[in-house]
């Protein structure tokens, strides 16, 4: 998920394990690159003291510096630590085992309150269990979308245990299942990002 922020007329935003720092001039294609935020920020204050002061910090070689190279990272005040593994594709799996674990709490749930509580609706079960996954990662809430809506049409639309055509009700409630899933994590990404900026945006 992306995280981006202004600071000091510089765009910084969250690309995979590292953060880039760009310039917002069209004209300058000067890029930092960093894992650490801080360490991104406080580049930032040494170019404008450099500029102010007109002596460029010493680490200013070439248009995209990487900021985490030990004979960098001295000069910003932030200790050089060793890169960390790829965890990403570690965290997807996680994450589609939570969507799995959701999802075989919803469906006997659903199907228990659909013989026993007629006059609730079952399929609820299923939007909250989206919803919840949704909060933690926008492609597992997908996932479990499209496996809430064939495990609805196969144990709660008649004739039960049976694969049927979907009804146009069933196409509505997939749709609002997919729109939580896309909306829910959009919406926490932008509330993320307006504090962040908030917070890292100077006033002046």
């Amino acid at each position: 998920m992306r995280e981006n922020f202004e600071y000091r007329g510089y765009e910084v935003s969250r690309n995979g394990a590292n953060y880039v720092g760009r310039s917002l001039d069209d004209g300058d294609d000067f890029v930092l690159v960093s894992r650490d935020v801080e360490r991104i920020t406080q580049a930032i204050d040494q170019l404008w003291d450099g500029l102010e002061n007109g002596i460029p910090p010493d680490w200013l070689r070439g248009s995209t510096i990487d900021l985490d190279e030990p004979s960098v990272a001295e000069h910003i005040g932030v200790a050089a630590q060793p890169r960390p593994l790829n965890r990403s594709g570690h965290q997807r799996c996680i994450q589609i085992l939570l969507a799995l674990a959701m999802f075989s709490i919803a469906v006997p749930l659903a199907i228990f309150m659909h013989f026993e509580l007629s006059e609730c609706e079952p399929e609820i079960v299923f939007t909250l269990a989206v919803s919840a996954v949704a909060m933690i990662d926008m492609m597992p809430a997908l996932l479990l979308s499209v496996f809430s809506a064939l495990a609805f049409n196969f144990s709660i639309v008649p004739p039960e245990t049976t694969f049927t055509a979907p009804t146009r009700g069933e196409i509505v409630y997939f749709l609002i299942n997919i729109i939580v899933s896309i909306a829910i994590p959009l919406l926490l990404g932008w509330i993320g990002g307006a504090r962040r900026a908030r917070v890292r945006t100077p006033n002046t």
